[in-house]
This record gives structure tokens, sequence and C-alpha cells, in this order.
């Protein structure tokens, strides 16, 4: 398949480009374990190399053990490679394209979660719904737009960045995917038009609609970025 504009690697330097498995990542916003560790990452040379250490279990994915090299990784994914020490964040880099960005073993510790939905669950409680496909039933206090600091893999709650002014956020889709800057205006949705938020850097100021932001830190990031 033609690897999609969003996927960080160059269209010539690979044969084949492996269609993730859907899932976890819309294919547009997330590639194949494998075409991360070939053409991101280069700790392999071939699909099949990939294979042998997939299938050995010395790569991890949000702290388990991870086989399959369709695996669909996108944007706040933590890939692991125990054996040699090597931690990696699938971010967004300034193009808007997917980036494995390596980290410390510590930053592999946790991972950012956008909440897209809640939903009620028996016994009064709520259930968060997370941009990476996974559900967390939870007591903790989130809005739809902020953002959990998660543990990997228990994925105990350690924070929550506020989908408000002042915090940090990263732009993940549309014509302004990549930029990075602080929030400071939010104008609330209606039933005929997004939610919208203007977000300004050193170098400019975007407004993208509110599902398109992602809160990435208060003062500062609370991850490592992409160049």
């Amino acid at each position: 398949m033609a690897a999609p504009k969003s996927w960080g690697i160059k269209r010539k330097q690979a044969k084949w480009a492996i269609k993730p498995k859907p899932g976890r990542h819309t294919t547009s916003g997330s590639v194949a374990l494998t075409t991360l560790l070939r053409d991101m990452i280069g700790i392999v040379t071939s699909s099949r190399e990939a294979g042998k250490i997939l299938k050995s279990g010395n790569v991890m994915v949000d702290g388990k053990p991870a086989r399959d090299g369709k695996l669909a990784v996108g944007f706040m994914d933590v890939v692991s490679l125990p054996a040699i020490g090597k931690h990696y964040r699938v971010m967004l880099n300034r193009l808007g394209r997917l980036s494995a960005v390596e980290i410390s073993a510590e930053q592999s510790k946790f991972k950012l979660c956008k909440v897209v939905g809640k939903t009620a669950v028996r016994g009064g409680k709520v259930q968060l719904n997370l941009h990476d496909s996974r559900n967390m039933v939870s007591t903790q206090k989130a809005s739809t737009g902020d953002v959990l600091k998660v543990t990997l893999p228990d994925q105990n709650v350690l924070d929550v960045l506020e989908y408000k002014d002042g915090n940090v956020a990263l732009v993940i889709k549309g014509k302004h995917s990549g930029h990075v800057g602080t929030i400071f205006s939010i104008t609330r949705g209606t039933a005929t038009s997004p939610g919208m938020a203007s977000i300004a850097s050193k170098d400019a100021k975007v407004t993208a609609p509110k599902e398109y932001v992602f809160v990435i830190g208060r003062k500062e990031p609370e991850v490592m970025l992409a160049d």
C-alpha cells in the first residue's frame, strides 16, 4: 500500500509499506509495529528481522509484550526494547508526521491519553473513553478534552491535564498539525459548529477544532517533543 503522508517514513526507503491492523488507532494516525522498527527506529532492516525480535518477546508496547508486526502503534504509544535498554514514544513532528522519539526509562513508565468521550456504567460510575481506544472506569474527575497521565502498564491516573487556557497543547490533525503552543482562548461549540482553541507559540498563533487539540502539559510539556 502507499504510505500516508502522516507516516514518518521516506516513500522510497522501503519497498513495501505494511498496513496496520484497525482498532487501536486510525490507519492515517498509526503505523504497523514492523514499520516503526524497520523504517522509523531502524533497529532492523527487514520484516523478517522484525518478526524474529517480535517473536522473542523483546518488544513492548505500552508496557506489554507485542508480537504482532501489524499491530497499530500511534500517537503517544510507548515502544520499549528492554534487551538494549531503548524506549520510544510515538509523537508528531513539526510537519505533522508520526515520529519515534527516544525517551528515558522514566518517561517510558507513563503515557498521555485524551478523554474523547464519557459513558455512564452501572453503579453510578463513569467510563472514560480515550484516544487510543482504551476505556477506563474511574472515579477521577475529568471532562471530554482533558488528558490523563497514566502509568504503564497498570493504567493508574497520575494527573489530569485540563483543556483550558494557559496549558500547553499540540495540534494533532488538520493544516496546523504539529504546532505546539499555549492555549490562550477557547470557544465552546454549538449544535452547528465545533468548539475551537487558539494556541500561541513564539512563532505563530493558530486556531484549531477542540478535537484536534491535545493538551501535553501545564507550563511545560510533560513529554519529549519531536524535532
